[in-house]
């Protein structure tokens, strides 16, 4: 296998990428929250949680803008960012965690509160694998598609619906957890055997099978929309919590699959990993 001698720059650009991402996702969830739901804003810890959100998507674009400037990798202001980038998060978790009685009584929060926490944690897990797991292994399984966020809520939604908003709450789940369960399985398979050119046809069939499936999952997400404001579970508890779901999963997929058409390039890195024959 050949070595990246940026490669330390590279796992480090990586991570932030995937901070950005997730800044990004805080990004679509206080658009909602301020211009769609604009219920709870004022309640408690939200508005410091806003802030804080808005303050990780400035620290993970100017950390992100300082790794592409440099021109090796300074291990010095690599652990800078990173720790920020950490007592940032720390303090979303603190205070969403402080704030979680009010997720009984606003719906909204409650979905708010829960995707923070969950996205957090997913993204937590993805920068291990940026940093510590083989490289092409490491640049390839992060920026392929698949958010395990999105099913987690739209199957747990639909266990507190009926009639049609169920059903296609529990689709566009069954189709996010498939594009995720594509992603790690041919990510793993990838890493037994190596990559080979033959396969690597294969990973890309995948990766345009999640794309499509991805696509699919958004019309339906429209659909669903439109379905919950013209019913009346639309007034109830989990209704509202679902609704405030469908419109940050119409603008977080968005930015999914923005990331996920990007990060096809990744692929290319592949040619010096055990390409055969």
């Amino acid at each position: 296998m050949e070595t990246d001698i940026n490669e330390p720059k590279s796992r480090a650009f990586n991570l932030f990428l995937r901070c950005l991402q997730l800044a990004m996702h805080f990004g679509a969830t206080l658009f909602v929250a301020y211009f769609v739901t604009r219920t709870c804003i004022d309640s408690n810890e939200f508005p410091i949680v806003s802030k804080l959100c808005l303050a990780f998507l400035g620290v993970s674009l100017v950390a992100l803008l300082a790794n592409c400037c440099s021109k090796q990798h300074p291990k010095c202001i690599f652990f800078i960012f990173l720790l920020v980038v950490i007592g940032v998060l720390a303090a979303i978790v603190f205070f969403v965690l402080r704030n979680r009685e009010s997720t009984t009584n606003c719906a909204y929060n409650l979905f708010f509160y829960h995707f923070y926490l969950l996205s957090i944690a997913l993204t937590i897990l993805l920068g291990i694998v940026a940093l510590l797991f083989p490289f092409y292994f490491a640049q390839r399984f992060t920026n392929s598609p698949g958010n395990l966020a999105w099913p987690v809520f739209f199957i747990a939604y639909y266990l507190e619906a009926s009639g049609l908003i169920a059903t296609l709450s529990l689709v566009i789940g069954i189709l996010c957890t498939l594009v995720s369960l594509f992603s790690i399985s041919c990510n793993l398979f990838m890493s037994c055997v190596g990559v080979t050119t033959s396969n690597r046809k294969c990973l890309m069939f995948f990766w345009g099978l999640d794309i499509v499936l991805i696509l699919v999952a958004q019309g339906l997400s429209v659909w669903l929309y439109f379905t919950i404001r013209g019913d009346s579970q639309f007034n109830g508890f989990w209704g509202q919590a679902l609704y405030a779901l469908v419109c940050s999963f119409m603008l977080g997929n968005l930015i999914d699959l923005m990331w996920w058409i990007v990060g096809v390039k990744t692929l290319s890195l592949e040619q010096g990993d055990r390409i055969r024959d």
